[in-house]
C-alpha cells in the first residue's frame, strides 16, 4: 500500500505545531494545582466563618436589645400598675370631696376637690404642702398626654399644692381643668383620671405613703353647640 508523501509532510507540519509536552511533570503539576485549590478553599472557609460569626454578633445584639426593651416596658408597666394600685397599705389617703360629674364636655372646664385623710397614727404636718397632678390613662394603664391633634390632653390646673385649710382641720387643693378628647377614640370608649400626690423630700424622709384617687370610665362627649 502506497502512502502520499504529500500528506505524511503537511500531517507532520500541523503536529509540530502542538506544544510538547514530553518534558512536564506531571506529579509537580499535581501538587500545584492541590495547593492552589487548597488555599482557595482556606480562603472562602475563613471568609465564610467570619461573616457567620459577624452575623451571630450581630443577632446577639438585636436580641439583647429587643430584651432590653422588653424589660424597660415591663418595669414601666409594673410601675404604671402600683400607682393605680388603689386600696393597699397608706399612711394617708386622698378623696374626693364630691364625685365628678359623668358625661363630661370636650375643651369644657369642670371642678372638683381633693382632701387628704389620714389612715394611721401620723398626723401630716400643718406647714408641709403636698404637691398633687392629675393623669389621664386609658383602660389599658396607659398614660394620655396628647390628645389626637398633638396637644395636651389636660389644660387647666392640674398640677396643684394641697394646703393646710385652718376651718376644715384638714389639707386641701381645688382643680379646675378640662380634657381636650373625647373619650369614644380610645379602649373602651373612655378614660380614668389618677390623682396622685408627688414624690417630695418630706415624703422620702419619713417613707409615708399617700393613696391617690382612681376615677375611671369617664365618658368624655364631643363639645356641645351654645347659643
Amino acid at each position: 500500500m502506497m502512502v502520499n508523501s504529500n500528506f505524511l509532510s503537511e500531517g507532520e507540519n500541523k503536529t509540530s505545531r502542538i506544544p510538547k509536552v514530553e518534558l512536564l511533570d506531571f506529579n509537580h503539576e499535581l501538587s500545584l494545582f492541590i495547593k492552589n485549590q487548597k488555599r482557595h478553599l482556606v480562603h472562602e472557609v475563613v471568609s465564610s466563618q467570619s461573616l457567620q460569626k459577624k452575623f451571630k454578633i450581630n443577632e446577639k445584639e438585636i436580641c439583647a436589645k429587643q430584651e432590653k426593651n422588653i424589660v424597660n416596658e415591663r418595669s414601666e408597666l409594673i410601675n404604671i400598675r402600683e400607682i393605680l394600685n388603689v386600696g393597699g397599705c397608706h399612711d394617708f389617703k386622698l378623696y374626693l370631696h364630691s364625685d365628678i360629674e359623668q358625661g363630661l364636655c370636650k375643651g369644657k372646664y369642670f371642678s372638683f376637690k381633693v382632701i387628704l385623710d389620714q389612715q394611721a397614727e401620723n398626723t401630716y404636718p400643718i406647714n408641709e404642702v403636698i404637691q398633687l397632678e392629675v393623669l389621664v390613662y386609658n383602660n389599658d394603664d396607659l398614660q394620655i398626654t396628647k390628645n389626637m391633634k398633638g396637644q395636651d390632653i389636660l389644660r387647666g390646673n392640674f398640677k396643684q399644692n394641697m394646703h393646710y385649710f385652718k376651718p376644715e382641720n384638714k389639707h386641701v387643693a381645688y382643680f379646675r381643668i378640662q380634657i381636650t378628647e373625647v373619650s369614644s377614640h380610645f379602649v373602651n370608649k373612655n378614660l380614668n383620671l389618677l390623682i396622685r400626690a408627688k414624690d417630695s423630700g418630706y415624703l422620702q424622709k419619713t417613707g409615708w405613703t399617700i393613696e391617690p384617687i382612681s376615677v375611671k370610665n369617664l365618658l368624655v362627649r364631643a363639645k356641645k353647640n351654645y347659643l
